[in-house]
C-alpha cells in the first residue's frame, strides 16, 4: 500500500466513524469541494453518463470541466429549505413582500 493510500484509507475511516456517530463537523471536516470524494472510490467523471449532486450551485466549480451549463439540470426537491422562496407555503408574512412579489419595488 503506497502512503497515499494508507492517508485516503484514514481519512475514509474518520469519516465513516464521525458519520455513524452523528458528528456532522467530522463528516464535512476533510469534505472535498472538488472529485476528490468520487475518485477515493474508483468512480471515473469523465467516463459518466450522468452525476446527481446535492448542491445548490458550489458544484459548479468542481464539476464544469466535466459537465458544460447546458447539460446541467437544476432541481429543487422538498427538503430542509428551497433557495426558491416563493415555493415556500408562507402562512404569516405580509403582502406584498420584497423578494416574495415582483411587483414590490425596495426603497431603502
Amino acid at each position: 500500500m503506497t502512503d497515499d493510500e494508507t492517508v485516503i484509507r484514514e481519512l475514509l475511516q474518520e469519516w465513516a466513524k464521525a458519520v455513524h456517530q452523528g458528528d456532522m463537523p467530522g463528516v464535512l471536516m476533510d469534505h472535498a469541494k472538488d472529485i476528490v470524494m468520487f475518485e477515493c472510490f474508483g468512480l471515473d467523471i469523465a467516463a459518466a453518463r450522468s452525476v446527481i449532486v446535492k448542491s445548490r450551485g458550489h458544484f459548479r466549480a468542481a464539476f464544469d470541466i466535466f459537465f458544460t451549463d447546458d447539460r446541467i439540470i437544476e432541481v429543487d426537491v422538498p427538503g430542509l429549505t428551497t433557495p426558491i422562496l416563493t415555493r415556500v407555503p408562507y402562512r404569516n408574512v405580509p403582502r406584498p413582500i420584497y423578494p416574495l412579489d415582483p411587483e414590490m419595488s425596495w426603497q431603502a
